[in-house]
């Protein structure tokens, strides 16, 4: 997450501690309604699906 904070991207605290989780525990993918986690998926490996 520090990628997007040096681009200067802001990203909700809690969006970031929700990805953070999902990749500490081997999640490969987040299904949500937040547009945030697309910023999130450019420096991460994890698939984001928007519903």
């Amino acid at each position: 997450m520090v990628g997007l904070f040096k681009l200067g991207v802001p990203i909700n605290a809690l969006d970031t501690l929700i990805a953070g989780i999902a990749i500490t525990t081997g999640t490969d993918k987040i299904a949500t309604l937040d547009r945030d986690f697309t910023q999130i998926a450019k420096i991460t490996e994890l698939v984001i699906i928007i519903i």
